[in-house]
């Protein structure tokens, strides 16, 4: 199994954005962004309501897609483990 990619992350590769390119167009921290992608934080409501703004992603499809990735990635971690 391959290490599943954070929406965030695959929302701003599918527009062909840099992290900060993606940070300037929405307003959100390259810090922020980086930390989201990689895991270590969530992003707040008012980063969500950002993303709807600029991309049209409704804040409770986001947060479906981003508990399915984490769902994914614990099923990684745990593969990973037994391998």
């Amino acid at each position: 199994m391959d290490k599943p990619m954070h929406p965030l992350r695959v929302l701003r590769k599918e527009q062909g954005l840099t992290q900060a390119e993606f940070s300037i167009l929405t307003n959100i921290s390259p810090t922020i962004i980086a930390q989201v992608e990689g895991g270590f934080r969530k992003l707040s409501v008012l980063d969500m309501d950002r993303l709807n703004c600029h991309f049209g992603i409704e804040t409770d499809v986001y947060l479906k897609q981003e508990t399915e990735y984490r769902e994914q990635y614990r099923k990684f971690l745990i593969e990973s483990k037994l391998n």
